[in-house]
């Protein structure tokens, strides 16, 4: 992720981080790749959790919390493997032509569109850990991407 990156500019703006800490992070982020949020929070700068619900409250998209809940396996057939794997998007529900997906990034809206086209539904955003997103792709697909 650059600096130009929605993340980092929505932390910057909230007083969550700082341009150090965020430089900081980005170094990190070059040399062991990834995703900032997943940096962030293994460096202890902000935890999964305050995460889903700072962005979940300042972005008005709802909180999951996906080891509660029970997904039919049947929406595994909404998103290929490597779709949900590669953008950590898990289908949770599909009611008429909307699918219901949680994510670990709702800025990402480039997944939001992918998702919208490959599937041709419309698409409802909830925020989940990606602790979570992790352990419900492994359940719902396999255990792993490949």
């Amino acid at each position: 992720m650059k600096k130009g990156n929605k993340l980092s500019e929505f932390l910057l703006e909230k007083k969550i981080i700082t341009e150090a800490a965020l430089e900081g992070a980005l170094k990190l982020l070059k040399e062991k790749g990834g995703r900032l949020s997943h940096i962030l929070v293994e460096m202890g700068i902000i935890s999964e959790k305050e995460l889903v619900a700072l962005l979940s409250e300042n972005l008005e998209i709802p909180p999951v919390a996906l080891s509660r809940l029970e997904i039919d396996p049947a929406m595994s057939k909404i998103l290929s493997r490597e779709i949900a794997f590669h953008y950590e998007i898990v289908p949770i529900s599909k009611i008429g032509s909307v699918v219901t997906i949680a994510m670990a990034d709702p800025l990402n809206l480039f997944a939001l569109d992918e998702i919208k086209s490959l599937t041709g539904l419309d698409v409802r955003p909830t925020i989940a850990t990606e602790r979570d997103i992790d352990e419900a792709l492994r359940k719902l697909y396999g255990e792993s991407a490949q």
